[in-house]
């Protein structure tokens, strides 16, 4: 026809969850990190909470499970860091948004919260070394993204990683830090 178009239906989600997964250069080791929320806010990513809230255990590792399953999809060549969006519709079913090849902004709480971060995996996984550790090595991590000035008409985006359970996000903890 003389004009192609192709448009995306509207989806009523419940939430927008990510998942960082690292692939081996050889192709035979694909990992995650723990799924995560991502906030928006005026269509941008906001706050990042680890691990995912509201959501089931199950449910958490079917969106990593998709997640991974999406980056495998892509075949021989495709290896390193990809950020991987996910909707969770309000019936529970889970839908791959968006994939982006790159270290992602919803993956930079891996800097303080996991073991390896997504940083570091990246490299190992494009250089062929042993991919590193994706597990949380803190009970709860957030990610907020404040604007802080502008450069050449863009925003600039200042990521302060949290490592620390913060209340007012309602994120639940099992020490108490009184002491």
């Amino acid at each position: 026809s003389p004009l192609d178009l192709y448009a995306e239906g509207w989806i009523d989600f419940l939430c927008e969850i990510a998942v960082m997964v690292v692939r081996s250069s050889n192709g035979k080791d694909t990992v995650s990190y723990p799924a995560v929320n991502a906030i928006q806010q005026n269509s941008i990513c906001r706050i990042v909470l680890a691990p995912a809230r509201n959501l089931s255990a199950s449910l958490r590792n079917e969106c990593e499970t998709l997640a991974m399953a999406a980056i495998d999809s892509l075949g021989k060549g495709a290896s390193g860091v990809f950020g991987v969006e996910l909707f969770v519709t309000r019936s529970g079913k889970v839908l791959l948004n968006e994939v982006a090849p790159r270290p992602h902004n919803t993956g930079h709480y891996t800097q303080d919260a996991c073991a390896i971060s997504q940083f570091e995996n990246h490299l190992r996984a494009v250089t062929g070394l042993p991919l590193g550790s994706t597990e949380l090595v803190v009970e709860a991590a957030a990610s907020k993204y404040v604007r802080v000035g502008y450069l050449a008409s863009r925003t600039l985006l200042l990521s302060l990683s949290l490592s620390l359970a913060l209340s007012h996000l309602c994120l639940p903890c099992q020490h108490n830090f009184s002491s």
